[in-house]
């Protein structure tokens, strides 16, 4: 199969008859000091596609992204990791791993009939693009913003037929929202007001000319004492969908295998 595949919180596989690439991979391991879990079980073949991958790609330095537990599967595999200001994540992996810094805006070739683009952004951050084929063209913003590459993608975006979005759009209750005031008063998050977040997929299709949507870099679920209660400010996978506009073009399921030979898709069953 010459395609790709979805699953998990952050992590895309791309196949080229094998798996060649996986990006951001959080398997097994339980970030930000135990408080996060997965909302839904992995399979094992796609596990396997993870840790039989070539090539690693990571984007920046969160833990559900840098999951230090998995890379016990990834000795065997290639680390990539963009051109950050003061390379320090690359610094730590290289002492261990066979590691590869990418140039930001530069072509590098995995496979036969794949090739990626990092962009390290200022927010230390970064976004990859993936050419499958010279047709499908994967635009992986994870957690970013496209902080000072905006116009450049845009411009690469449109050479092509099938466009992927993949980009952290939920509520936003994954930024530091556990605060209370002087009273010991829970303070309500902005992510409590629950905005509708497929306009969002729409508003970002529009901006940059994709056509396909994917709901990414947005599963997790809190698993500690202390912070299980904020679980109800945690969006929902259906709630996603609500305020899509479809005149942009198509908000795919989270966790699917896309065949860029016959461009279709199956979707992953998960628990």
């Amino acid at each position: 199969m010459i395609g790709f595949e979805t699953i998990g919180n952050a992590t895309l596989t791309v196949f080229d008859e094998k798996p060649v690439l996986s990006t951001d991979p959080w398997i097994e391991g339980k970030p930000y000091f135990g408080s996060w879990g997965h909302p839904y079980t992995i399979p094992k073949e796609q596990i396997d596609n993870i840790k039989n991958s070539k090539y690693i790609w990571l984007s920046h330095g969160h833990p559900d992204h840098i999951d230090s537990a998995s890379y016990i599967h990834f000795t065997g595999s290639i680390i990539l990791i963009p051109d950050h200001y003061g390379d320090r994540i690359f610094n730590h992996f290289k002492k261990k791993f066979d590691c590869i810094k990418l140039e930001s805006n530069k072509w590098f070739q995995i496979s036969k009939n794949i090739k990626i683009k990092s962009f390290a952004d200022w927010n230390q951050d970064a976004a990859l693009l993936v050419d499958i084929l010279g047709k499908d063209l994967i635009v992986n913003v994870n957690d970013g913003g496209l902080l000072g590459w905006s116009p450049t993608i845009r411009k690469i975006i449109k050479g092509y037929k099938n466009k992927f979005l993949l980009q952290l759009l939920n509520w936003g209750d994954a930024d530091m929202i556990n605060f209370y005031d002087e009273s010991e008063t829970f303070i309500l998050p902005n992510a409590a007001e629950k905005p509708k977040v497929g306009k969002q997929y729409s508003r970002r299709m529009k901006n940059l000319n994709c056509n396909f949507a994917i709901p990414f870099s947005s599963f997790h679920r809190y698993i500690r004492q202390d912070s299980i209660h904020m679980n109800k400010f945690s969006t929902p996978l259906a709630k996603h969908y609500e305020g899509f506009e479809n005149k942009y073009g198509e908000l795919l399921p989270a966790f699917i295998i896309w065949n860029s030979i016959n461009d279709s898709y199956t979707t992953i069953k998960v628990k």
